[in-house]
């Protein structure tokens, strides 16, 4: 036999006995081979930390730090399972048929409310046209890649969006641009964009990512205020110089709060008496005047006296018929014209000039003239089905924030389609809100259309069922 080779021991046939102390033994082997594997399995599991994993702890810890110290590796672990992500899916059609067809819908109304107003301005009837067009076609680059940017991001990135939302929002305040009256736009040379519509998507990232954070505090009462004061201040500065897109953007954040587990008394407590003063506000001028309230409260009544006479207007616009009334009432003459099936594509009598601007915020009221009831109801289904495969998308989200951020993102389309078609129906005062897909207006659809890409990015790692 060569050396060093060990020779293979006799089978005699017989079975070994193990005594006491060889389970002992074997025991000790295994408890020492454990302890050197487990410092090396539990460095592995434990999640590196990046800049951007930093930065979000630090806000969190800004809003005030509601989890005990202790709690952090579960929350590590909790956080590992809900980011273990399921088998990605196609996209959902319905969802995407409907903003198609939205889109397109709003390309044809956009040529057919501008013509007169865009060659009585510029010279070139297809002048928003060619303007629209080009913005759908970055609005849809940046769908894509909103689809296609990994999931886990928007969380990580959720801070410093709302930082620089928040940066935005105050120098649009100093330095923007003023038109007809307000400052809401930031300008680059030719081009311009409007802060508040980044606004919302921040919001809605950072919201998200603080309900989903505070999953297990959200019935504190001093949980829902400082998440109040995270909405607040946007939304104060929004409210400045727009109120409607203030509470829009309050209304995103609020609806994530509530589906995030909020008690609704909360609510009733912080968020209704801070609306009832907001309402005191713009309506006590109509009983007392300002010269007769006390001299402190003077400036900001006289601040926010247009907000009142657009109120008197709604009340009773044929009083305002050549003021604030004016719009409503040449808004409704174009609804009542249309009847069940309008006056046909491209023949509004009200867009030559009645209506100002018709392309923008009162297109709804020349798609009801040249199209009908009929050709309004379609629009209104769409959108429908549009909130309701979002709802869908949320309701099968694979994780917590990834279900809140897909709410926010629908919410804001809701509220904007309640207001912009009640604004139009002189059902509440005139303000301000684009139709979603539908008005004319650059940034506003390149920001609808990044958050529609986050919800088909949602959608696409969907846990409901199949088949």
């Amino acid at each position: 036999m060569k050396k060093g080779r060990r020779q293979a021991p006799e089978d005699t046939g017989k079975i070994r006995t193990l005594r006491p102390e060889d389970f002992r033994r074997q025991a000790a082997e295994r408890d020492e081979r454990r302890s050197v594997r487990e410092p090396v399995r539990k460095a592995a599991a434990k999640p590196k930390e990046s800049g951007l994993d930093r930065l979000g702890a630090f806000a969190i810890q800004a809003v005030g730090k509601l989890k005990p110290r202790k709690a952090s590796q579960e929350y590590y672990r909790r956080e590992k399972e809900a980011w273990a992500l399921p088998e990605k899916r196609e996209t959902n059609f319905t969802f995407i048929a409907c903003l198609v067809l939205l889109s397109l819908i709003g390309l044809v109304m956009v040529t057919s409310s501008s013509v007169y107003f865009a060659y009585t301005h510029t010279g070139d009837s297809l002048y928003y046209f060619k303007r629209q067009l080009i913005w759908l076609a970055i609005s849809t680059a940046v769908l894509v890649g909103a689809v296609y940017i990994p999931l886990k991001w928007y969380r990580k990135l959720a801070f410093a969006a709302y930082i620089f939302a928040i940066i935005c929002l105050v120098a649009v305040l100093i330095v923007g641009e003023e038109i007809n009256g307000s400052k809401r736009w930031l300008g680059f040379g030719d081009y311009s964009f409007q802060p508040s519509e980044f606004a919302k998507i921040a919001t809605a990232l950072f919201m998200a990512m603080l309900v989903d954070q505070h999953r297990d505090d959200m019935e504190n009462v001093w949980t829902f205020a400082k998440l109040f004061i995270v909405i607040l201040i946007p939304t104060g500065l929004i409210l400045i110089e727009n109120l409607s897109t203030a509470v829009v953007n309050m209304g995103i954040g609020l609806v994530i709060m509530f589906v995030g587990g909020a008690r609704i008394k909360h609510f009733l407590v912080l968020v209704l008496p801070l609306v009832a003063l907001l309402v005191l506000v713009v309506t006590i001028p109509l009983v007392v005047p300002i010269d007769n309230m006390p001299e402190w409260i003077q400036p900001l009544m006289n601040e926010w006296s247009y907000r009142t006479i657009r109120v008197r207007a709604w009340l009773n616009p044929w009083d305002y018929a050549s003021g604030d009334g004016y719009q409503a009432i040449q808004s409704l003459y174009a609804v009542g014209s249309g009847g069940l099936f309008g006056v046909g594509l491209g023949q509004s009598v009200q867009k030559l000039g009645f209506i100002p601007e018709a392309h923008n915020d009162i297109i709804f009221a020349v798609l009801c003239e040249e199209l009908g009831l009929v050709g309004a109801a379609v629009v209104l289904l769409l959108f429908a089905g549009l909130i309701w495969n979002g709802i869908k998308i949320s309701v099968h989200a694979p994780n917590q924030f990834s279900s809140l951020l897909a709410v926010g993102m629908i919410t804001q389309v809701a509220v904007q389609v309640i207001i912009n078609v009640a604004v139009n129906t002189n059902s509440i005062p005139v303000t301000g809100v684009t139709l979603p897909f539908i008005s004319y207006g650059g940034s506003s659809l390149l920001f609808l259309m990044g958050s529609m890409g986050i919800l088909l990015n949602i959608s696409r790692y969907s846990t409901a069922p199949r088949g």
